[in-house]
């Protein structure tokens, strides 16, 4: 994905609010986006998109930190001057600590998949054990190595909220 291949894409996530500009016209955070991802020859990778092409987790791993990480630069567009000089050596998702809620940035697609695959008995409900699978999937494993009882305050009352009388 060159640079005028990501405008397109970003036009398709903006309603085309950027059709006819050039990358220089694009919003700092968007722009600083593209160089997060491209690699040092100026293109981002994106093996794995299209049909009949197989992903290795790594590349979607990639792929869906790209589409998040734009939709969101995307609905939350700024005038500030790109960060990054160019693009960098090695692309990789963000690894930024998220320290408070933001807004859902990801495909819905992608989020009704980490869904399904996380309810293991297929009864469409997720207990408290299937919750925090999904919500590993959602965040890139942010919570492996610990539990559902240690899940912050926020996380486990979204669980109460949602979950019907028996839990699920």
């Amino acid at each position: 994905l060159d640079e005028s291949e990501y405008i397109r894409f970003v036009n398709r996530l903006a309603s085309n609010a950027y059709a006819g500009d050039g990358f220089d016209g694009l919003p700092g955070n968007i722009q600083s986006n593209f160089n997060k991802f491209a690699t040092s020859g100026g293109q981002i990778d994106i093996f794995g998109s299209k049909p009949g092409q197989t992903a290795t987790a790594v590349q979607d791993e990639l792929l869906n930190a790209l589409c998040c990480e734009t939709d969101f630069a995307v609905q939350n567009p700024g005038d500030t001057a790109p960060t990054g000089t160019g693009p960098s050596d090695a692309p990789a998702p963000s690894e930024t600590p998220i320290t408070e809620s933001l807004p859902p940035t990801f495909v819905n697609a992608f989020c009704r998949t980490s869904m399904a695959s996380s309810d293991f008995n297929r009864d469409d409900l997720l207990n408290d054990e299937e919750y925090f699978r999904f919500l590993n999937r959602l965040t890139r494993n942010q919570f492996t190595g610990s539990s559902f009882e240690e899940l912050d305050a926020a996380l486990k009352a979204n669980f109460d909220k949602l979950a019907v009388s028996d839990g699920e």
